[in-house]
Order: structure tokens, then C-alpha cells, then sequence
């Protein structure tokens, strides 16, 4: 789906809440590959070689943290592809967008000087972006009032 989505589609969605959602999203990713890094510094510093052995019988505190740290390199791989996969699905202005505004966290206004387009294409484009996301790494559910902008009613009180 290499297109935009249309205005009337996307204007359905309350942009702010998605934009914490995918951001809270980005930061445990960061984290997680912080975390990983972390561990492979006390692994490496603590013990040369390990084997890991079948017997659970013994606590070995540099094996659990090499396990830890396979654990988090797999999330991590796993995450990457995801991204990889969804960003071929992006068209070229919406991954200049999704580097820009969720990877490096740059204002609107940022953005638009960057991608070189008007404030409120920028906008727009950001809007289609950033529900992809959210649909793609299943950051909304069917009836999630805190996402979805509620119809306005008109009451006709005579």
C-alpha cells in the first residue's frame, strides 16, 4: 500500500494519543536494545568463556544474563524485521516522516524544513504515517474510545 490515506480516514483518529502510544512503543525498543548492550557488558567482563550446561541444578549468574540478553537480541531482531517489512509499505515521504518524527523525534515544523514540503502537507502526511504504524504494530483496538474522535451529535430540542 505504497499510497496515502485518504483525509477522511485519517482525521478519525486522535493524533496525539497515537503519537504516545507508537512513541512509548519506539522507547521500550530503545531500551530493550540499551538493556542489551548493558549485558553483554557484564558478560564479557566477568568470564571469558561459558559453557552452558543442561543441569539447572547449579546458579550461574553470568549464564542467566547471557540467556537474558539472547531473550532481548531475539525481541530485538524480531522488531527490526517487523519495521523493515513496514517501511516497504511506506511511500517515500512517509518514511522520510517516520525517520524524522519517530526515530529522531523532530518537530512538525523540523520536518517540514527536512522533507522540504509546506507545514500542512507535512501535517498530513503525518497523520497518514502515523495511523499506518499504529494499525501495523497493532497499536489500536476496535473499540478504543481514547483513539477514535466520537461523532458529533446534533440534538434537536424544540
Amino acid at each position: 500500500m505504497r499510497v496515502l490515506l485518504a483525509k477522511e480516514y485519517v482525521n478519525k483518529f486522535y493524533l496525539r494519543e497515537l503519537s504516545k502510544r507508537i512513541y512509548k512503543k519506539w522507547d521500550e525498543y530503545n531500551y530493550k536494545v540499551f538493556l542489551a548492550k548493558n549485558y553483554f557488558g557484564k558478560a564479557t567482563s566477568t568470564i571469558k568463556e561459558v559453557v552452558i550446561s543442561d543441569t539447572h541444578s547449579v546458579s550461574n549468574p553470568t549464564q542467566s544474563v547471557l540467556i537474558k540478553r539472547e531473550e532481548l537480541l531475539n525481541e530485538i531482531k524480531k522488531f527490526n524485521i517487523k519495521v523493515k517489512n513496514f517501511k516497504a509499505t511506506l511511500t517515500d515521504d512517509e518514511k522520510s516522516i517516520f525517520k524524522y518524527g519517530i526515530e529522531q523525534r523532530l518537530t512538525d515544523e523540523e520536518m517540514a524544513d527536512a522533507i522540504a514540503k509546506s507545514l500542512k502537507t507535512t501535517r498530513q502526511i503525518k497523520r497518514s504515517c502515523y495511523v499506518k504504524v499504529a494499525l501495523h504494530f497493532n497499536l489500536i483496538q476496535k473499540d478504543d474510545k481514547a483513539v477514535y474522535k466520537r461523532k458529533k451529535t446534533i440534538s434537536s430540542t424544540n
